[in-house]
């Protein structure tokens, strides 16, 4: 009688209904019509997955942990390929791989008549080679040769030094050539180690010796980044004999890495 109404629809599964509204109208009022499309959309949902670590050796687990809005059925994702089946809200797994590579993982819920596909963030996996088997597949022949040229230039730098310069100028043409050489072979270095290990490029000489403390080779790592640290930061020139072990520790290092 107030010219109000209602209704009420339901549907049970995501689906779009137009509802129409007629009025024929009477000697008094004209007739009217009216339309409204109402949308029955499911509940959206959402994922996210972690991982303890992003660069592991062939065949070491890497520890997962995630958490969904809702109970749901999951599938975790490897490349591309279903590996596992899941269910919970929270869950975790662990896997390991086989050959060396970039493996992508992720967890996805395919939906269902009431909740909408979903798919958790990537996260991108990088396996190498463990160490001692890529000492196996080093070309033994090859390496001899290169630690003996590396030893006769050592020797011939050495045999170098004692002998004594022909005149101030050579002197000064000599140590003008090796002018930033010191710095340049610390930036090799220290690129080569954060590319080894995986590590990010904005740490400090300091950092970088402190994420190495349980590596054999730390003894030799710590020595040359003090010897960096008194010629970068606190300008002081090396001795003839401290710049001689710098070059030769950095070249210990290169091969150990």
């Amino acid at each position: 009688d107030d010219g109000f109404f209602s209704l009420k629809i339901r549907r049970n599964s995501e689906c779009s209904v137009k509802v129409e509204v007629f009025y024929e109208g009477n000697a008094t009022h004209e007739g009217a019509y009216a339309r409204e499309t109402v949308h029955f959309l499911r509940f959206p949902v959402w994922i996210r997955l972690e991982s303890d670590r992003e660069r592991v050796a062939v065949g070491e687990n890497v520890s997962f942990i995630g958490i969904a809005s809702d109970e749901l059925p999951l599938e975790v994702i490897v490349n591309s390929e279903r590996k596992l089946q899941l269910a919970g809200r929270n869950f975790s797994f662990s896997m390991n791989f086989p050959s060396a590579g970039k493996y992508e993982i992720y967890a996805r819920f395919p939906g269902d008549g009431l909740r909408r596909p979903a798919e958790s963030n990537r996260i991108e996996i990088s396996v190498f080679e463990p160490y001692w088997k890529s000492l196996t597949e080093i070309n033994f022949p090859f390496l001899a040769l290169l630690l003996a040229l590396l030893a006769s230039a050592f020797a011939a730098g050495i045999f170098g030094r004692e002998k004594k310069l022909e005149g101030a100028f050579e002197e000064k043409k000599k140590e003008e050539t090796r002018t930033e050489l010191p710095e340049n072979s610390f930036e090799n270095l220290f690129n080569s180690l954060v590319e080894k290990f995986g590590l990010k490029r904005g740490l400090t000489p300091r950092e970088l010796l402190k994420k190495m403390e349980t590596q054999p080779f730390y003894g030799k790592l710590k020595e040359v980044v003090e010897l960096h640290e008194k010629f970068a930061y606190a300008g002081i020139k090396l001795s003839s004999e401290e710049e001689e072990r710098f070059f030769r520790l950095i070249s210990e290092l290169m091969l150990q890495i």
